[in-house]
């Protein structure tokens, strides 16, 4: 297929790695050249290429897909792996013919995802900054410079574990640190403005916050080791921010630590940590919050040890979880990694394998899940040193499968 060129914007406070660019930084440039033995045959090629382009829909609703390898300057060696690219038709087709055997037009798309930048895409000219003046944090920018993202602590101890991107350009910093940037009760949870600038968040909380998730409403959750979050004795070991104060979710706190959070695709929140109880609900280890109440997830006692990370089910509306647990669910092949499917409206939960099939078992912990809507994969880090029969040191790419991206989520019920 034709070669695409980025088009080039100036770097601006929205387009940094932490942030979705601005659309001018997703655009790119498709350049196609249409022949034909008549006139006819030109126009005719060029309305099938309207065609596939849809251009009668509205930007997000177009089903464009194109595929992108990088190559360097010269042209002539690739320098990417294929990256699969969402795109959308913004202009190109307009206008009258200029020859009637020979058409080329210059398509202008807008990328779904900035799953390639302007710059750095080859290999020439990324600039690395070596010294930095803050801790707990280091932003790369889409041209390549590293920056501590306006933090200018220098206290020692101090540690960034979570972040995560509220639905008004803000970020939540969670973490083991006391008055970030001298800020009095920015202690364990602070926030960056979209306007720029760190800031506290009431009086902070008293200790670690090793988890964070917005809801679709902007109600922010954190999940760590605190208690008494914004004063609330129920707030324990988790609690939310309604942009003012925090407060806990239900009646009472966990037992214990909250390290795992994230809310399924019909947006119920889940909870993973140590714990053996969650609300009062009985839940050991994991736990679902419906908008009023927590529930158990199979059975109070379906985990034996700690969850370390949750990520909503891509394929369905339960979640995928990682730790140290082993027979999840009384399933002897279930063991550090499992997939929570859900049946029914009384939430009948299954516990199975990743994928379907006990080659996706790892022989170790695992502490993360990642998967890439874009290009519909799956990645586990952890304590393992292979998945199935497949050795892995730590970290394995463990399925891949088209992008779910017509699923929708439903917002958290509005009592949350």
């Amino acid at each position: 297929m034709p070669q695409i060129t980025p088009l080039s914007v100036d770097s601006t406070t929205g387009g940094e790695i932490y942030q979705w660019s601005r659309p001018g930084g997703r655009q790119v440039q498709l350049v196609l050249d249409i022949n034909g033995d008549t006139p006819g045959d030109v126009a005719q090629n060029i309305a099938i290429l309207q065609a596939a382009f849809d251009t009668t829909k509205t930007r997000y609703n177009q089903p464009i897909r194109l595929m992108f390898v990088g190559y360097n300057e010269a042209g002539t060696i690739e320098q990417s792996d294929t990256v699969l690219m969402d795109v959308a038709y913004i202009s190109g087709f307009e206008g009258s013919f200029t020859n009637y055997y020979h058409e080329r037009l210059a398509l202008t798309l807008e990328q779904y995802d900035p799953a390639m930048q302007a710059d750095g895409y080859t290999t020439t000219a990324l600039d690395w900054q070596d010294a930095l003046t803050g801790d707990c944090l280091v932003r790369v920018s889409k041209k390549g410079p590293i920056d501590n993202f306006g933090i200018t602590s220098t206290a020692g101890g101090n540690t960034g574990i979570c972040m995560v991107k509220g639905i008004n350009g803000e970020y939540y910093l969670g973490g083991l640190f006391t008055d970030l940037n001298g800020i009095a009760g920015a202690d364990n949870i602070a926030k960056y403005t979209a306007a720029g600038g760190w800031a506290a968040m009431a009086s902070g909380v008293d200790s670690y916050v090793y988890s964070a998730v917005v809801a679709d409403d902007g109600t922010l959750y954190i999940g760590g080791n605190f208690d008494n979050a914004g004063g609330d004795a129920a707030a324990n070991k988790i609690a939310k921010w309604n942009g003012s104060a925090f407060s806990a979710v239900g009646t009472a706190g966990a037992s214990d630590l909250v390290q795992s959070l994230a809310i399924s695709r019909v947006g119920h929140l889940y909870a993973g940590g140590a714990f053996t109880d969650i609300g009062g609900s009985g839940a050991e280890k994991l736990a679902r919050w419906d908008g009023s109440s927590w529930n158990v997830v199979g059975s109070a006692t379906a985990l034996n040890a700690i969850v370390y990370s949750i990520i909503p089910d891509p394929w369905g509306d339960g979640v995928i979880i990682g730790g140290s647990f082993t027979n999840a669910g009384g399933d002897g092949t279930l063991n550090y990694l499992a997939r929570v499917t859900v049946s029914g409206s009384t939430y009948a939960y299954t516990f199975a394998n990743v994928g379907g099939t006990a080659a996706a078992v790892p022989n170790g912990y695992v502490h993360t899940i990642y998967y890439d809507e874009t290009l519909g994969r799956m990645y586990i880090t952890g304590d393992f040193t292979a998945v199935g029969s497949v050795a892995a040191a730590g970290i394995c790419l463990l399925y891949t499968s088209p992008s779910p991206r017509d699923r929708t989520r439903s917002r958290m019920p509005s009592s949350a």
